[in-house]
């Protein structure tokens, strides 16, 4: 999937939810339209948070990227492709870009 160069900036900067630790920190980026009301029926695990802006799914998970469900169930709610990066790595690509 590509994107500007203005985007990781961007997804950075529309985070909405608290990032404690990077490395349990997900944006999955959308090619197309998000399901927003088909998503919110999703039952995260009570340690996985995840909302919704635009194009991009931002998810935290208390346990682990490892044991993650809810990435692989977003595709699912998307017209179009997913692609995940952790946090460390938007922040690079922002570094990268920069913005």
């Amino acid at each position: 999937m590509v994107r500007t160069a203005g985007q990781p900036g961007a997804a950075v900067d529309a985070n909405p939810l608290p990032v404690p630790d990077p490395a349990k920190f997900l944006v999955l980026f959308c090619s197309g339209r998000v399901d927003t009301d088909g998503l919110s029926e999703l039952t995260p695990s009570p340690r996985e948070r995840v909302a919704v802006v635009g194009d991009q799914v931002y998810t935290h998970h208390g346990q682990g990227i490892r044991y993650a469900r809810v990435p692989d169930l977003v595709s699912g709610y998307v017209d179009g492709t997913v692609t995940d990066r952790n946090w460390r790595t938007v922040l690079r690509l922002r570094g990268m870009a920069g913005d």
